[in-house]
């Protein structure tokens, strides 16, 4: 063995007794090699059948434990509730943008049979009736998909043109047919949204049953589907809301048989230019909720004239939300009774907030692209505020008004969002956290967005956030309410990422809800 020891570390040519140790060596390891895999080979064999006995076990014990789940002790009336807590509602315009058609009972449906039996007898779950985005047309014959109602059927599109729109408007009449009669009487919400030739064939399939409808969003609406709901002869008693949504700004056409509900108290238009005969019937001293977004007001009008006088007519509005691009300079509008205001101006120049007087409002929130004094940010009185969210793009240098100044203008805040470059100071912090026996501004405080753009990071001290977050999570002293949320957004330019990572660890040891991401969310629509 000694001299094969030599031959493994050398290239020497082997002695002929040298060669026959080596083959009677190679043989036995062979075979002992052979053994070895017949053994691996053996114990896969039984590893495999080990596997798919745990996973047949595994899934023998799912089923089973199914049998035990608590939904099957639900019964069908809890779990119809259930069911009801997400029916759909006719959105605004950031809803209506998606292409997706409500299809909730639908879905539910596919679940199981004691869950299709339930959304079968529910008539609220199937009265919302949503046909979506029309189907893209194609410029060839091959477009394979047309209408798909309930996850089941499909139709294809013939080589005539003719023929395909037939069937889309048969396909959306059968859909429409059938939650009609799944709704029985309850009120009915609709959704609008077909291709041109198959508009007014389904809308007189849903005059029919015009006394049923509550509230109506129609996007995109050609001339002669508005012109057949102008003169439709009888009164919508029902109707409530109503929804009118282009994807782009809309012709000069407009609804115009405002007489025809008389009990509409919520409406919503988008990008709607809105002609001098249309909006003086429109019945704004009824409405308690409005959303314009992005609306053209005729321009021959004296400038602002038509919607100032529209506005001024809103005394019993309680939400508002306002998105404008043009919204200039305005003389002061009273909205007494408005309790929520969101404002989103982009574009030209904004003169101020104050052009508004709103005496009761609890929610403000207030989005600008451009520059802005702190001043022109809020409300000039509003002592029950208790939502305040603002995001301006830049911070105007205001002597007269600072952070501590709107805190101390607003005590009853419960929720504060601010996006506002270099707002936020070391003593505005202190300020919110009790010192001795003396309450901190804004006690009642429990939900706190910041940017790290709104801090003064040269002002700013990590100690005193932490500070802050321990006395507002935790607080020791009476009268002060618990944080339940503190947020923080940073960029991927900033260089905060020992302040990220020390919230992230802050919420980790504590429990504390503490949200670090990237964007501060900016919710306005959350009204709606």
């Amino acid at each position: 063995m000694g001299s094969l020891a030599a031959l493994l570390k050398s290239n020497d040519v082997p002695l002929p007794s040298q060669r026959t140790l080596v083959e009677e060596i190679l043989r036995d390891k062979r075979a002992e090699l052979a053994t070895s895999g017949d053994a691996i080979s053996q114990l896969e064999s039984t590893l495999s059948a080990l596997h798919a006995k745990h996973a047949e076990l595994a899934s023998e014990i799912s089923q089973y434990d199914s049998i035990l789940s608590p939904v099957r002790q639900l019964p069908p009336e809890i779990v119809g509730e259930i069911f009801l807590y997400f029916t759909p509602v006719m959105h605004h315009d950031s809803e209506l943008g998606k292409r997706e058609r409500v299809n909730l009972p639908w879905k539910l449906g596919h679940i199981c049979r004691l869950w299709r039996a339930v959304s079968l007898s529910m008539g609220q779950l199937w009265s919302v009736i949503d046909l979506g985005a029309p189907c893209p047309v194609e410029e060839d014959d091959r477009t394979p998909q047309l209408f798909d109602p309930d996850g089941e059927k499909y139709f294809t599109r013939s080589i005539s043109q003719d023929c395909a729109e037939g069937y889309e408007t048969a396909a959306a009449l059968e859909y429409i047919d059938q939650c009609l009669q799944r709704s029985s009487d309850r009120p009915l919400s609709l959704r609008l949204w077909t291709h041109d030739f198959a508009a007014l064939p389904i809308l007189e399939g849903f005059l029919k049953r015009s006394a049923r409808w509550a509230q109506l969003a129609l996007v995109d609406p050609e001339w002669r589907l508005l012109d057949r709901l102008s003169r439709f002869a009888k009164q919508l008693n029902a109707l409530r809301k109503m929804v009118i949504s282009f994807t782009y700004t809309g012709p000069m056409l407009f609804f115009q048989n405002w007489q025809c509900v008389p009990n509409l108290t919520d409406l919503t238009l988008s990008r709607v230019s809105l002609p001098r005969e249309s909006f003086m019937h429109v019945p704004w001293s009824r409405l308690t909720r409005y959303c314009e977004i992005d609306c053209t007001w005729e321009p021959h009008w004296p400038q602002g004239s038509g919607r100032l006088a529209s506005y001024r007519q809103l005394t019993h509005l309680c939400t508002f939300f306002l998105k404008s691009h043009t919204l200039g300079a305005m003389e002061p509008v009273l909205l007494p009774n408005l309790r929520s205001a969101t404002f989103d101006f982009r574009g030209s120049p904004f003169e101020g907030i104050q052009s508004f007087e709103m005496p009761k409002p609890e929610l403000f929130s207030l989005r600008y692209s451009r520059a802005l004094k702190l001043s022109r940010c809020i409300p000039a009185s509003s002592p029950r505020l208790k939502v305040l969210r603002v995001q301006i793009q830049y911070l105007e240098y205001d002597r007269s008004s600072g952070l501590e100044h709107v805190m101390n203008m607003f005590p009853d805040l419960i929720e504060l969002v601010f996006d506002i470059p270099n707002l936020i100071s070391n003593a505005d912090i202190l300020r919110l956290i009790p010192f001795h026996d003396e309450l901190p501004l804004n006690p009642k405080l429990q939900i706190i967005r910041l940017s790290n753009r709104s801090f003064q990071h040269a002002r700013c001290h990590w100690k005193t956030l932490v500070h802050l977050l321990q006395a507002r999570f935790l607080p020791a002293m009476g009268g002060i309410s618990a944080l339940h949320t503190f947020e923080f957004s940073t960029t991927d330019l900033s260089n905060d990422e020992n302040v990220t990572s020390g919230l992230k660890a802050l919420a980790v040891e504590n429990g504390w809800n503490i949200i670090v991401r990237s964007r501060i969310p900016f919710p306005p629509w959350d009204v709606f």
